[in-house]
């Protein structure tokens, strides 16, 4: 069974369920991530949705992996806790890479959280860290956060979808998906 969860309440309902199949709508970095969890979950049939081979919102993303800066607290945890998927996911650890980030701030930054990082830097570290960056700025505070990176958003959407389909799910293009569209192009419920 697939606990379901709604607004973060378990619904006492779900240990009877038992999900055969899924539809996910996106293939994206979310949908095709999706997809291979619920497969990976022992759900038979899952189909996917999507025209694009990377997601319409991932390909338009520079896709850094970061949790730096983001309020409220729990939105940034919840961004911590990404991290650390992508470190722990064999598939996945292996698409970023994994150079930190540096960040420039009007203000000082309290660092207390649990999320490593080093500053205010000086401008010797900067340069050690970045022999490119431009120093003529010298407004506010820099900061690295070793723990950050970036990923091309093609490339990990594509190697989570060949996983999925691998596993067994179905990607199919918008020409199927259109049935599950009303006349403004919104997804609606079967």
């Amino acid at each position: 069974a697939i606990d379901l969860v709604c607004c973060g309440a378990h619904l006492n309902r779900a240990a009877d369920v038992k999900v055969q199949s899924a539809i996910v709508v996106g293939g994206g970095i979310i949908g095709s991530s999706i997809a291979r969890a619920l497969i990976q979950r022992g759900i038979k049939e899952v189909t996917v949705y999507d025209p694009t081979p990377a997601g319409k919102t991932t390909a338009a993303s520079w896709a850094w992996l970061n949790a730096n800066q983001k309020p409220p607290p729990s939105y940034r945890s919840l961004n911590q806790l990404g991290l650390r998927g992508w470190r722990s996911d064999a598939l996945l650890q292996s698409l970023p890479s994994w150079s930190g980030t540096l960040v420039r701030t009007p203000h000082e930054l309290d660092l207390a959280g649990g999320y490593t990082a080093e500053g205010p830097l000086s401008a010797e570290r900067i340069r050690e860290l970045e022999p490119e960056a431009n120093l003529t700025d010298t407004s506010g505070y820099v900061y690295y956060f070793a723990d950050e990176g970036h990923v091309n958003p093609r490339d990990a959407v594509l190697a989570l979808r060949r996983e999925a389909t691998d596993l067994g799910a179905s990607f199919v293009s918008d020409a199927v998906g259109a049935l599950l569209r009303n006349h403004e192009g919104r997804v609606v419920g079967a």
